[in-house]
């Protein structure tokens, strides 16, 4: 009667630790493929960043440039300002 409680103990043990080294090894499995995939969404993030600099570097370009044609006509009408004072003072 003994051996055959030990016999059954030593089987239930037996089967217990391979079912938690299968789950041990299922775990470790997944926690790579989710590793995979947060790597994969930090690439497309990284993407995403870039091709939205891209687009932001023309805007940025034209606005710099619709600012420097507004200094310039400031600056035109400055000088059409002190040339046309200038002809009244000598009329």
């Amino acid at each position: 009667m003994d051996s055959t409680i030990q016999l059954v103990f030593i089987a239930s043990l037996s089967l217990l630790t391979l079912i938690f080294v299968i789950i041990g090894i299922w775990v470790v499995l997944v926690l790579k493929e989710i590793r995979g995939v947060i790597r994969n969404l930090n690439q497309t993030v990284d993407n995403i960043e870039k091709f939205s600099a891209k687009l932001s570097e023309p805007a940025e370009f034209l606005g710099g440039m619709i600012k420097g044609l507004e200094r310039g006509l400031e600056t035109i009408s400055l000088v059409k300002g002190f040339f046309g004072k200038s002809k009244k003072n000598e009329a």
